[in-house]
């Protein structure tokens, strides 16, 4: 019996600590992206190549930029009133110390 509450409590705290280390995550890399783009932006000509769906049916466009002479591809979630094509040019802002850090602009 106090095995089985012992085994119970550790099972508790673990889920605990593992929703606490995956919210922190989140945050953290929320936080360190939205910095990179604020603090070290800047643009590019992003080109669409293809369009994917998440699990949940999500469109996802995926795009080409290039930075000094390197091509780099990012993905991008668009609304429903954006209609992109394969082959369409977009703004994209990246982050000049880290250009995998990127986001399409829809405008």
């Amino acid at each position: 019996m106090e095995i089985k509450k012992l085994g119970n409590i550790f099972l508790e705290n673990l889920f605990a600590v593992l929703g606490l280390a995956l919210f922190l995550y989140f945050i953290i890399n929320f936080t360190y992206t939205q910095y990179h783009l604020s603090n070290y932006k800047e643009y590019s000509s992003g080109t669409i190549i293809d369009f994917e769906e998440d699990y949940r049916g999500n469109k996802i466009a995926i795009f080409e930029f290039e930075v000094d002479n390197r091509i780099f591809r990012g993905e991008a979630y668009f609304d429903d009133f954006v209609n992109p094509v394969i082959g369409e040019s977009y703004p994209v802002k990246y982050s000049m110390k880290n250009p995998n850090i990127s986001r399409m602009e829809f405008r």
